[in-house]
């Protein structure tokens, strides 16, 4: 008798949550129909993560509902990142709706402090007719720590999550529900229960390196579909949600350099090459201050139309000046997944022509950093940078090069070009 063959199992329907990094880490998004907690403490971008869930489903025709439990939606909306593809338009044409639960409350008559097992129903219920008359296929609560303080018990906890995600996994609608704890917190919720019931959680959080504040994400947990357990650095832009990986190593200081005809390799690259090539040329400086680059550029009749800046040694100079338009600041060289993604974000505000990024230069972004967190950093940027097709150029001046840094470019360098002075 011939073996029977297995049966592959059925690929789950995907809700894209159009948050690109997020999409890349859950293989192709949250499947359809589950329920997920995202959890964290204050400041980590909790609410811009689901609100932008929420935005991008709208776009997509699915009508997405936001339920505030705490804040008023007036104000959430009058505090929402100007996002450059949101438009209130989605608001006006049912797409996007923001109710506040209080008002629920009101109406159904739930004004007891505690609710007992039928006011969870009644809830529940309320809920499910929302979902099913305006429907919805993407829903946020903000948050389901505040709910869950007028249910008391983790008896009343387990049986209101449990309903409430098989109804809305019932009708096809896929969950976010927010989820507020302490950062010394060791679990993911602040009863202890939310995170066992739910199909996925996703953990925000900060991360202090340096004296300096990482936002972060981690899915720690999504049924349905395999996904990284690797931690995320997070930036909240208006293109939207950035993230990048965390880099594993450390930091170290020391002193800085300068490399002769400067100016002259500057002009070659942004005035010549960008410009024979129609590209935008984003130049991420650890050097010297863009101002400085900035004001040499306009001396040597370079135009900026084209030219943008990502500036991570001006806040640590104390670099006095107004700030430029066509700059972007990252607060410490040490902080290298920032600057991957404030680069990101200029691609993407970029993104009607290819783009050229010189990173000015390995050297200075030595002194900051130990090999192994640069090498890392650069490994990543390089081969991001090449699956977008843009030119990347990297300064070294060879008077400061290791063997670690030279290790670093061979590794990652298509070409090295010698760039030498008169004289």
């Amino acid at each position: 008798m011939a073996p029977r063959e297995r049966a592959e199992p059925e690929e789950r329907e995907r809700c894209i949550t159009g948050v690109d990094g997020l999409d890349n880490i859950l293989n192709g998004g949250i499947p359809r129909g589950n329920t997920v907690l995202v959890t964290g403490s204050v400041g980590t971008g909790k609410t811009s993560l689901c609100l932008e869930f929420l935005v991008h489903g709208a776009i997509a025709g699915e009508n997405s509902l936001y339920v505030s439990v705490t804040e008023n939606s007036e104000k959430l909306l009058a505090n929402i990142i100007p996002y450059d593809f949101f438009d209130r338009k989605l608001i006006k044409e049912g797409h996007l709706v923001f109710i506040d639960l209080p008002v629920i409350y009101d109406k159904l008559g739930l004004e007891k402090l505690e609710f007992e097992f039928e006011e969870v129903n009644i809830l529940i219920t309320a809920i499910g007719n929302i979902v099913d008359e305006l429907k919805i296929k993407r829903l946020v609560i903000d948050s389901i720590t505040s709910v869950c303080y007028r249910l008391k018990t983790q008896e009343n906890i387990r049986d209101f999550i449990l309903k409430l995600g098989s109804m809305l996994s019932s009708r096809g609608c896929t969950s976010l529900l927010v989820s507020e704890i302490s950062p010394a917190e060791e679990r993911y919720s602040h009863y202890g229960v939310e995170e066992a019931i739910a199909d996925g959680v996703l953990v925000t959080g900060n991360l202090e390196r340096r004296g300096d504040l990482l936002r972060t994400l981690q899915a720690v947990k999504m049924r349905g579909t395999m996904h990284s357990r690797a931690k995320y650095v997070l930036d909240l832009t208006t293109v939207g949600v950035l993230l990048v990986p965390l880099l594993k190593g450390g930091s170290v200081s020391a002193g800085a350099g300068e490399a002769e005809h400067y100016f002259d390799v500057i002009r070659a690259m942004l005035d010549v090459f960008a410009s024979k090539k129609a590209l935008d040329s984003i130049y991420v400086t650890s050097t010297i201050p863009s101002t400085s680059i900035i004001n040499a550029l306009d001396v040597l009749e370079i135009p900026l139309e084209n030219i943008w800046f990502v500036d991570c040694i001006s806040q640590i100079m104390m670099s006095p000046g107004q700030k430029h338009g066509h700059a972007v600041y990252v607060e410490s060289p040490t902080m290298l997944e920032n600057l991957m993604l404030k680069v990101e974000y200029l691609i993407r505000k970029t993104a009607d022509r290819k783009n050229l990024v010189i990173l000015d230069s390995i050297n200075s972004l030595a002194i900051h950093n130990n090999t192994k967190i640069l090498s890392e950093f650069l490994h990543i940027l390089v081969n991001n940078l090449r699956a977008k097709e843009a030119y990347t150029i990297i300064f070294s001046m060879e008077e400061y090069e290791t063997p670690e840094i030279q290790s670093m470019l061979n590794l990652v360098s298509d070409e090295t070009l010698q760039v030498e002075g008169e004289g």
